[in-house]
């Protein structure tokens, strides 16, 4: 499994917000300003097709609506192009209002044929995509709900936290995935966000799995080789394992 990481730092930092890529055509989050790192990643935006979302901060959502004026100028143009949208309860009438103000002129405009967007409400159930497999976790983000998602391929599983606080869910979370993109925002764990102090008990308790901390402060960033960790970073491409197959998801 491929992933391309686009951006992973916090809106107040110089770095590109949370954005990553899986295999070219899979997006979990795309924040305010991570479309014009597209290229930095080698991402090729006319391929995206799916895209997951953590929580509704705009460091997190605003760059959709670039996906949905594309796939809004695909039809205009007869052309075929549908994305599919999953993320929290809300979800959908999120992108709606955020299309309304952005984009007034598409706001009378169906867009359900071919925008197709999900709200992931059900934490029992996975969905596949491509030869994928998706589980979700429901997590917290102060007053928001954060679903972290897992992606499985048979040969390994990849996690994405989003923003969050401990709960007892992230535990599971961190227990499904072989490989980790897991916050670590500041030195000590508070309500909002999961601090180094948690992170490297993880970290330390699960050897055998492998970690990335994102969403990260300047004082962790700058400092994680001191602290023992490594870093997602802007532009990096892991490559965890690869596949390319082409199958309707059941949405």
């Amino acid at each position: 499994m491929k992933v391309s990481v686009i951006g992973c730092s916090t809106t107040w930092s110089d770095r590109p917000t949370s954005s990553y890529c899986i295999n070219d055509n899979i997006l979990v989050d795309a924040g305010e300003g991570t479309f014009k790192y597209y290229n930095a990643a080698k991402v090729d935006f006319e391929k995206i097709k799916y895209i997951f979302i953590t929580h509704f901060h705009s460091d997190h959502t605003f760059a959709v609506i670039n996906h949905i004026y594309n796939a809004i100028w695909h039809y205009n143009h007869n052309e075929k192009k549908v994305i599919y949208i999953f993320g929290p309860k809300g979800v959908k009438t999120y992108f709606k209002n955020l299309r309304d103000i952005i984009l007034p002129e598409y706001k009378d405009f169906n867009t359900d044929s071919f925008i197709k967007i999900r709200e992931i409400t059900n934490f029992d159930t996975k969905i596949k995509i491509e030869n994928l497999e998706v589980s979700f976790f429901k997590l917290k983000h102060e007053n928001l709900q954060d679903i972290a998602y897992v992606f499985d391929d048979g040969k390994v599983k990849v996690g994405f936290s989003g923003d969050c606080t401990y709960t007892p869910e992230l535990d599971k979370f961190v227990e499904k995935a072989n490989v980790l993109y897991l916050e670590c925002c500041d030195l000590k764990t508070n309500d909002k966000h999961l601090g180094y102090d948690k992170y490297f008990e993880y970290m330390n308790n699960n050897k055998d799995k492998t970690f990335y901390a994102i969403h990260c402060e300047n004082k962790i960033y700058d400092n994680a080789a001191k602290l023992g960790i490594s870093v997602a970073k802007s532009g990096q491409i892991n490559e965890h394992k690869n596949f390319n197959n082409d199958l309707t998801p059941n949405i």
